[in-house]
């Protein structure tokens, strides 16, 4: 068990916390990282096929035997499920698992950022506001620059 946090400081951070855990779980991804991959491809590829499983409680379960209707599975124990519908399909492709391996392999997909005022400017990273800045004072510039005679 970890030590109690020091008056002030508040409580410890998760990842500190869960050092041992976090650490072991790495590993695991790590050893099995290419079949990993693998199965994430099949994913995003589609064209597996797919269980969907619906059970009930088997004392629910009955089938009709002549007149009446009896229990499917008499000697069943309460709580015990049985399979009542079983839906099989071919997989579609998965968009997002294509997006995510994409952006895995060659980066994140860059999207439009509309910077129309000055509180849209504000919103972004110091690096881009201050770009966006400068662009907006040069354009300002040559728009300006353009009205007076020569």
């Amino acid at each position: 068990m970890s030590t109690p946090p020091k008056p002030g400081r508040g409580r410890p951070r998760n990842a500190d916390k869960y050092k041992k855990e976090l650490t072991e779980a790495w590993g695991m991804i790590a050893d099995d990282y290419v079949a990993l991959m693998r199965d994430y491809l099949k994913i995003a590829h589609g064209g597996y096929e797919r269980v969907e499983t619906e059970y009930q409680p088997s004392e629910l379960v009955t089938i009709r035997v002549g007149q009446e209707y009896v229990r499917a599975y008499p000697n069943a124990k309460p709580g015990d499920m049985a399979i009542v519908k079983e839906r099989r399909s071919m997989a579609e492709p998965d968009k997002k698992a294509i997006e995510d391996l994409i952006s895995r392999l060659a980066g994140r997909i860059p999207q439009a950022i509309d910077v129309t005022t000055d509180a849209d400017i504000d919103r972004l990273p110091a690096h881009l506001a201050s770009h966006f800045r400068r662009m907006a004072a040069d354009y300002a510039d040559e728009t300006m620059g353009s009205d007076k005679p020569e």
